[in-house]
């Protein structure tokens, strides 16, 4: 893979410094790279030094749910996915990557990992290869439960027609308030518990190849082990660390050296090798260290949210 078939898509609003910074990395990176920043109208980027510019229109915050005192609670999914699809469709190149505005990468080391895990079963890869992600923000387990299709979509690495395909997907429409729901916390999913922005694009994408339905942020039993085909089949979770990607202060809680809450590139390797049946690689300590963080999670919060489920939830 030479430099010259990779094109950066940089996506989202300018950010002092950091973006300058960023474009400044992947020119010292790899030289030759196309760079492509997908922006909106209006911002300062006349000292950013790219090989080429979408200024979008700004398609505004996306109202996800309503507070019990009725005020609006938003995302800017519609955001992202408008600036990263419309410049990924930009991209000439065979292969791209997919980062935001607000972070730098100081490695080549994502480029090592495409080809290293090459086993795949048909029935659940959706892409030509695996895209290279993330751990930032890509839950295993939440409210001490596994959790369906939360992966991150902070970084993606891969061929560009798979990038293409997995964010050209629909936006999202605004939830509409509704008065009969006065003084509850309201949203699409309601009476259940909301989805998050991460796990609605993932849903989406695959929805474009097969049905599937998640109601829940919990799913069920059906959504978990689907999740864990989908990912192991179409992902390489990396940690951030290994790749060089550096986030703002602000978004690093969105990662855990914990090996439970958030996936780990050990963890990810872990189910891999057991997937495909591959001899093992991963040292006993850190499985007894899962297993041990995930049950005192498990029994701390999980236990009363699967009763809770299964009382409630399930039946609705």
């Amino acid at each position: 893979m030479k430099n010259n078939d990779i094109t950066f898509v940089l996506q989202g609003p300018v950010v002092e410094d950091v973006t300058e910074l960023s474009i400044k990395n992947i020119r010292n990176l790899f030289p030759g790279s196309f760079i492509i920043l997908s922006t909106w109208e209006n911002q300062k980027v006349d000292h950013l030094h790219v090989d080429a510019l979408l200024e979008n229109r700004d398609p505004g915050p996306t109202i996800m749910a309503y507070d019990k005192k009725g005020n609006a609670r938003t995302t800017n999914v519609n955001r992202q996915v408008l600036s990263t699809a419309q410049g990924l469709k930009s991209v000439t190149t065979k292969y791209a990557v997919k980062m935001r505005t607000d972070n730098y990468i100081t490695s080549r080391a994502f480029v090592d990992f495409f080809t290293a895990f090459p086993e795949r079963n048909k029935q659940y890869s959706l892409f030509n290869n695996r895209i290279v992600s993330t751990n930032f923000f890509a839950k295993e387990v939440e409210k001490g439960r596994k959790i369906p299709y939360f992966f991150s979509d902070f970084f993606h690495f891969g061929e560009t027609e798979d990038l293409v395909n997995l964010w050209d997907i629909p936006l999202f429409p605004d939830y509409i308030y509704n008065p009969q729901y006065k003084g509850k916390i309201q949203h699409r999913n309601f009476p259940k518990r909301l989805t998050h922005v991460e796990q609605e694009l993932w849903v989406s994408f695959i929805n474009k190849k097969k049905k599937l339905v998640v109601t829940d942020e919990l799913g069920n039993a059906e959504n978990v082990e689907e999740s864990y085909n989908h990912l192991l089949n179409n992902i390489i979770i990396t940690d951030g660390k290994q790749i060089g990607l550096q986030v703002p202060e602000r978004l690093q809680l969105g990662y855990c050296d914990f090996p439970y809450y958030y996936y780990t590139f050990m963890r990810w390797k872990w189910l891999y090798e057991k997937e495909f049946k591959i001899g093992s690689t991963t040292p006993l300590s850190f499985k007894l260290k899962w297993y041990s963080g995930y049950l005192i999670r498990f029994f701390h919060k999980g236990l009363r949210n699967w009763i809770k489920s299964k009382i409630y939830y399930e039946r609705l």
